[in-house]
């Protein structure tokens, strides 16, 4: 949870309201009654779509497939598996795809009571605090039992917005391959780039991993969703590296993060998935800040 320390009335508030909502997820997933809203939710997703339609309009965005591959209505639950490039990948997404899936969220402290909130809360959303390991747990659990029941999954394997300068995919978590698997339903993969106001959807074809071994499958969703947004970079026009001004990364950072306020680039840092190496070379790190100390 990355909530403000100021213990204000408003973030007491809001404090109270996540832990009720993982306390009822925790009850949820120990009972054996199905998730309630499913069906008038997805009578009402329609409505949703036209909203998002309009609101691109007005905001002047915009969106392309390269791919010759579609999302078409399933009859079947699926996993979407999502790049994540900023604030605004899964609104387009889900308008140009037209999917109807619970998303799988981690920022509901940030967005509480915002449009995006009852946006997210009039679809179907999973919350998650990516801070807490038990609800982590529990949100896994929540996931496989929502594709039990049939309802699709939206998913970001990376786990947060992948801001690298050159690459493109970050380390996956697990849990979306585990889910697919327990539960024995494809993946479909989606990479999606920003150029301003326009965005680039790439659609892979649907991965089974039902007789997969865990890793070898995250491997191959990896290399998926990479092929695919390698395939988007190599369709937008051609820079050269002189034509491109020594900061202009450092531009693109402040302009992202200014997309979605509470949110910073330590933040990202911090929610990115790292195996045993990555956490034995981070201590290393921090070992060897506190020698130069």
């Amino acid at each position: 949870m990355i909530l403000t320390d100021k213990n204000t009335i408003c973030n007491r508030y809001i404090r109270g309201k996540i832990g009720q909502y993982k306390k009822k997820k925790a009850e949820l997933i120990k009972i054996n009654k199905p998730i309630k809203g499913v069906k008038i939710r997805r009578w009402f997703h329609p409505f949703l779509i036209k909203a998002l339609h309009v609101k691109s309009i007005l905001l002047g965005q915009s969106y392309e497939f390269i791919s010759k591959e579609r999302v078409t209505v399933k009859d079947k639950p699926v996993i979407y598996a999502i790049t994540h490039i900023g604030k605004l990948d899964y609104e387009m997404v889900v308008e140009a795809c037209d999917i109807f899936a619970y998303p799988f969220m981690g920022d509901w402290e940030l967005m509480y009571a915002t449009i995006e909130d009852y946006f997210l809360r009039a679809n179907g959303v999973l919350y998650i605090d990516t801070s807490d390991k038990e609800d982590r747990k529990n949100s896994l659990k929540y996931m496989i039992k929502a594709l039990k029941q049939g309802v699709s999954m939206l998913i970001y394997p990376e786990g947060i917005w992948n801001l690298t300068e050159n690459l493109p995919i970050m380390k996956l978590f697990p849990g979306t391959v585990r889910a697919a698997k327990e539960c024995e339903v494809p993946v479909v993969p989606i990479a999606i780039e920003q150029i301003g106001k326009h965005f680039v959807i790439n659609v892979g074809e649907e991965l089974n991993f039902t007789n997969v071994e865990e890793c070898k499958a995250n491997e191959i969703l990896r290399d998926t969703l990479a092929t695919l947004r390698w395939n988007i970079w190599e369709y937008l026009p051609q820079e050269k590296r002189r034509s491109i001004a020594k900061k202009e990364y450092e531009s693109f950072l402040r302009e992202r993060i200014a997309e979605y306020a509470g949110f910073s680039l330590e933040l990202i840092e911090g929610r990115r998935y790292r195996d045993k190496l990555d956490r034995e070379l981070l201590d290393m790190k921090v070992d060897l800040e506190k020698l130069r100390m």
